[in-house]
C-alpha cells in the first residue's frame, strides 16, 4: 500500500515539475519577446505621438477643405437643386485637380480668390447647411470614381450666370450680383470660352481650344 502511495506521490511531483517547467518556459519566451519593446519603449511612444499628431493634422486639414468647398457650394448654389450643387462642387474640384495649378491646389486657395458670389469667409462653418457640408465632404473624399463630371465636360473649369439670364435681371439685381457691362470676367468668357451646358441658374464653360488636361467624365 505504501509503495503504491509513494508511486502516486512521485508521479504527481514529476508532473508538477514538468508543468512548472513548461510555464517558466512560456514566461521566458514572453519576456524575450517583450525585451525589444522594453528596450525601445521611449522611441515607440515618440513614434505613437508623432502618428497621432499627423492624424490630427490630417483631420483638421480635411475639415478646413470641406468647409471651404461647402461655403462655395452654398454661396453659388444655395437655392439650386441638389444635383446642381454637386455640379458646382465638381467644377470647383476640377479646378483644384487641373494639372496647370492655375486656380490653386486646395479648395481654400480657390475660395480665397474671391471669385464666388458673397463668399467672405470660406473658413466659417457656422452658417453652413448640413446638406451642403455632406455634398462637400463626398466630393472631397471621392477620387473621381463615384461622382464624375458629365459627359462632354472634361475641359469644364468655369461656370457663370448665363448671359441670356443676365439680360433679364433688373439693374438692382445685377448690382447685387456685382454684374456690370464693363465686367472683365464676362468679356473673358465671350472671348476665350464657349458654353457647354446650362444647369439651373448657371452655365458651364470650357476653353474654345479645348484643354490638354481632360478629367474623367461619365
Amino acid at each position: 500500500m505504501r509503495t503504491f502511495q509513494r508511486f502516486v506521490l512521485g508521479t504527481f511531483c514529476a508532473l508538477l515539475v514538468a508543468i512548472m517547467g513548461a510555464c517558466l518556459g512560456f514566461v521566458g519566451d514572453d519576456l524575450k519577446a517583450m525585451a525589444p519593446l522594453v528596450n525601445t519603449g521611449i522611441p515607440d511612444r515618440v513614434a505613437l505621438t508623432a502618428r497621432i499628431q499627423s492624424e490630427l493634422a490630417k483631420a483638421e486639414y480635411e475639415q478646413r477643405e470641406i468647409t471651404c468647398l461647402a461655403n462655395i457650394v452654398q454661396s453659388e448654389g444655395g437655392g439650386e437643386i441638389i444635383g446642381n450643387r454637386y455640379l458646382i462642387a465638381m467644377i470647383v474640384k476640377a479646378r483644384r485637380d487641373d494639372p496647370s495649378k492655375r486656380w490653386g491646389t486646395t479648395f481654400c486657395e480657390i475660395a480665397q480668390k474671391r471669385e464666388f458670389n458673397g463668399l467672405k469667409n470660406p473658413h466659417d462653418a457656422s452658417g453652413l447647411s448640413s446638406r451642403n457640408i455632406k455634398i462637400a465632404a463626398f466630393i472631397y473624399r471621392d477620387p473621381w470614381k463615384k461622382q464624375l463630371l458629365p459627359r462632354g465636360w472634361q475641359c469644364v473649369r468655369n461656370y457663370a450666370v448665363p448671359l441670356k439670364l443676365i439680360k433679364k435681371l433688373s439693374a438692382k439685381r445685377r448690382k447685387q450680383l456685382g454684374i456690370t457691362k464693363a465686367m472683365k470676367g464676362y468679356a473673358y468668357f465671350q472671348k476665350k470660352l464657349r458654353p457647354v451646358a446650362r444647369f439651373g441658374g448657371h452655365e458651364a464653360y470650357e476653353p474654345k481650344a479645348g484643354c490638354d488636361n481632360p478629367l474623367p467624365t461619365t
